[in-house]
């Protein structure tokens, strides 16, 4: 019995020098696809954050981008978070925050809408910066 606590204590220091079990954290966006209809100049979106592994995560900020069909960033917005976090497997944490389009893409009427986005898709990027970082996309779709 105690050769085989020693023999997985062995695995599991190995496992951290590999990496394997290191602090990390992991991102999805929901909903995706976001669904945008005229009137609307902004929304609110779910950052799911998961942590993965054992041990200390610094994250210096979250940034959200905007991209359009030309793969431009036509607005971005970063929060400087400056945190060291423990972290241990399996906790999820949403966050909610707003995407908001830009004056250029707000328009007062339908029809001027619907020549210049029904149909059109952009991007949402969300990165965290920090000493594992990570990003997820989601589709932002014109109805």
């Amino acid at each position: 019995m105690r050769k085989s606590v020693g023999f997985l204590g062995l695995i599991l220091v190995m496992l951290m020098f590999a990496g394997c079990l290191g602090a990390g954290i992991a991102i999805t966006i929901t909903p995706n696809p976001i669904e945008l209809t005229f009137g609307d100049d902004s929304t609110e979106v779910t950052i799911n954050v998961r942590t993965q592994g054992f041990g200390s995560l610094r994250i210096d900020s979250i940034i959200a981008e905007l991209i359009d069909e030309d793969e431009q960033v036509v607005d971005s917005h970063e929060t400087v978070l400056d945190l060291t976090l423990p972290v241990v497997p399996g906790l999820t944490h949403p966050e909610v925050i707003e995407i908001r389009l830009p004056e250029e893409y707000v328009y007062p009427t339908e029809e001027e809408y619907n020549k210049a986005l029904l149909g059109k898709s952009f991007k949402v990027n969300v990165s965290i910066t920090g000493s594992n970082p990570v990003q997820s996309k989601a589709l932002v779709k014109f109805l």
